[in-house]
Formats: C-alpha cells, structure tokens, sequence
C-alpha cells in the first residue's frame, strides 16, 4: 500500500482554508478482492481503507464480474461502507487490463482513461482525474 498526503495549492476560496487542507490517498493492487489462498478479501480490504481514512483510494486489478471473484463490484462495496461517493473504473477489461478504479469522497470534476501498452506484454491502465479539494481543482 503507497500513501501519499498532499496540500492543494493557495488560493483564495470559500470554505475550508486551502493551506490546511490535505488530502489523503492510497493506492493498492488488490488481485480482485481474492488473497493467495483463494479466500475474499473484501471485508479486510474494506477494514485496511476505513482505518487509513483517505480521501482518494486508487485500486489496481480491480475486474469486476468475473468469474474468479464471483462476480463481485469490489469498488462498488468499498466505496459504499467506506463512505467514499464518487468512483470511477478505468479501461473496460476489453481493453485487455486487469482494471483499474479510483474512489473518492471529493467531487470527480474531470477524469480520463488510458490503456498503456508494455514492452513485456501486460497492458497497464491508468485514470487521470482532477478532483475537487477545498475549492481547488488537484489531479
């Protein structure tokens, strides 16, 4: 898990003071929501994310309705019992990637989704968001 915190730039705005505002975010690979021995891993991922309490939360090989994780929307319950709103799923799985998703409790205000070619072979995907943070717009 990589957590990384970040202030938005000063400006001047309603609300909260964007000089003490700060956002929080992690990003994991969650090998769509099953552990090495097979067993669903949603509920621990959902306790891991909920005891950080991050803004942002970026999931790689996040797949959903697949068979091999029982056709799960993992996003979809970590969002809702986290209480993160706003999500996006990066490139379809027709794009050939093992899925990508971001949730955040920030307004998504701009997102965009790439599959990245690999010189080995695996298609990595990628979500370029712009949310809103404080009244400022952070990517």
């Amino acid at each position: 898990v990589l957590r990384v915190a970040l202030a938005p730039p000063a400006a001047a705005v309603d609300g909260p003071d964007p000089l003490t505002a700060k956002l929080t975010a992690l990003i994991w690979t969650i090998h769509f929501g099953v552990d090495d021995f097979g067993v669903d891993s949603t509920h621990r991922l959902i306790e891991m994310v909920k005891n950080e309490q991050p803004g942002v939360v970026g999931i790689l090989e996040s797949d959903i309705a697949r068979i091999m994780n029982g056709n799960r929307d993992v996003m979809e319950s970590l969002g809702y019992y986290i209480g993160l709103p706003n999500e996006d799923y990066g490139p379809t799985t027709f794009d050939g990637t093992f899925g990508c998703a971001m949730v955040t409790k920030y307004p998504i205000k701009y997102i965009r989704r790439y599959a990245m070619p690999s010189p080995v072979g695996e298609i990595a995907c990628l979500i370029h968001a712009k949310i809103e943070v404080a009244g400022e717009l952070v990517n």
